[in-house]
């Protein structure tokens, strides 16, 4: 008896460490209440990371037919990577599921062997390094990686035989490839839906940039923003009957400063009114199962987006005013990428501008010299400022080669950056006190 009750206790236990729940709650997760985001069943905010390259690079060792365990050299750097962010105070990350940037992922997904040697390998690796470090996810689904032209465009071979392009794929539920979507999110997310390292669910890096632009190539439909707005409905509707607890972000980035004119035919002629442009926030958000609004940020220098007040001054879209759209939409507002970002001096119209306009700003991370962290600490006080309650900063740790030599390099981490690494620790820590009573 005592040997069947130590067993179950292990088996409990494991279960547990590996994040797959015997009962996954509401506490569990994500929530929202109040117009607040809740974790544990307590208010929560954090100013953390997006850690893009965490299943991506197990992804990649996998792929090699390398051996994914602890003794794995790149599962060994990215399990540190997430001790040194939870070491330091940090509860949520942003990930990247689907790598679509890799020109072979549609061949091995599409291999039911590989799909799980490979994929969910990498997933499952993923997520027992963040349950082990007691960190949870917003998980980038990557739906738009079941797209034909969006495939090809990243030198992926669907195969298909369909000649449906992008706007065909988002508008039409009963494609060919929304199909194979369909399959994707139920297979992933039953797979997936019980372990307690998911925070939340995200449906696309940044389609809204993709919405009702001119310049359309080889004969292909315009995609519109009401089709993007649509194929949101669609895929949240799709990924909530499968999972009822998780919320669902779009993970779209700001909206076109444009986007309103863009959309009634008037192209790039003049900024949106900001009536004009709130009714296109309120268009795309328009979805009782949408709980949030989320938005990439990164116009910190420039203190905004700039749009016209509805008298037809320039007015600046920073973040307290996109708190109050989101705010006005009954929502709470997500920042899923937000930075500082080094910026180069290449010769050209767009740089020779903004240097003339910022000529204290930084030209890269390294040293943690003092330009960078002037321009950190900017956004990072703009963003306590602003009460925005969860945000995740672009980026920690990249282990890509091409990063490796690269000044402009986007990502901080507690070895190469440390200053500016602790004053991000020191800012969510901050904004704790500031929202959380």
């Amino acid at each position: 008896m005592k040997k069947q009750i130590l067993l179950i206790v292990t088996i409990i236990y494991l279960l547990n460490f590996l994040g797959v729940a015997t009962e996954i709650t509401k506490k569990d997760v994500l929530s929202v209440q109040s117009g607040n985001f809740f974790l544990e069943g307590k208010p929560f905010a954090e100013i953390s990371f997006n850690k893009f390259d965490l299943i991506w690079s197990i992804w990649s060792s996998a792929k090699q037919g390398d051996v994914i365990d602890a003794a794995n050299p790149i599962v060994k750097k990215q399990d540190e990577a997430l001790r040194e962010l939870s070491a330091n105070g940090f509860r949520t990350i942003r990930v990247f599921g689907m790598p679509y940037r890799m020109s072979d992922y549609w061949t091995i997904y599409s291999d039911k062997e590989r799909r799980n040697s490979i994929y969910y390998k990498a997933i499952d690796k993923s997520l027992e390094l963040c349950q082990k470090h007691h960190l949870k996810v917003v998980f980038t689904l990557g739906c738009t990686a079941f797209a034909n032209d969006f495939a090809k465009s990243n030198k992926a071979n669907i195969n298909d035989g369909s000649e449906e392009d992008l706007s065909g794929f988002l508008s039409n539920p009963k494609s060919s490839m929304r199909q194979k979507l369909n399959s994707y999110l139920d297979e992933t997310i039953n797979r997936y839906k019980n372990n307690k390292a998911i925070a939340m669910w995200e449906i696309a890096n940044e389609l809204t940039n993709l919405a009702d632009l001119p310049q359309i190539k080889n004969g292909e439909k315009q995609v519109t923003m009401q089709v993007i707005s649509d194929f949101y409905r669609d895929v949240t509707a799709k990924i909530t009957s499968i999972d009822t607890l998780r919320l669902v972000n779009h993970g779209g980035s700001h909206l076109r400063e444009h986007a309103y004119g863009l959309a009634n035919g008037k192209g790039w002629k003049e900024r949106d009114s900001y009536s004009d442009h709130l009714s296109m926030y309120k268009m795309v958000n328009d979805d009782p199962n949408n709980k949030v609004i989320d938005i990439h940020f990164y116009a910190v220098a420039e203190d905004g987006y700039e749009i016209r007040d509805d008298a037809g001054y320039p007015f600046f879209l920073n973040l307290k005013e996109y708190k109050k759209i989101a705010d006005t939409l009954g929502k709470p507002l997500y920042l899923g990428e937000y930075a500082a970002l080094p910026k180069d001096k290449t010769p050209n119209k767009k740089n020779d501008e903004f240097w003339k306009k910022h000529p204290d700003y930084f030209e890269t991370f390294d040293g943690d010299n003092e330009a960078a962290q002037k321009w950190v600490k900017k956004a990072l006080d703009d963003l306590v400022e602003s009460g925005i309650s969860l945000t995740h900063l672009w980026c920690y740790q990249s282990d890509r080669e091409m990063d490796q030599k690269d000044p402009q390099r986007m990502d901080l981490d507690l070895q190469r950056t440390p200053v500016l690494f602790k004053m991000v620790v020191v800012a969510n820590k901050k904004l704790k006190a500031k929202i959380i009573p």
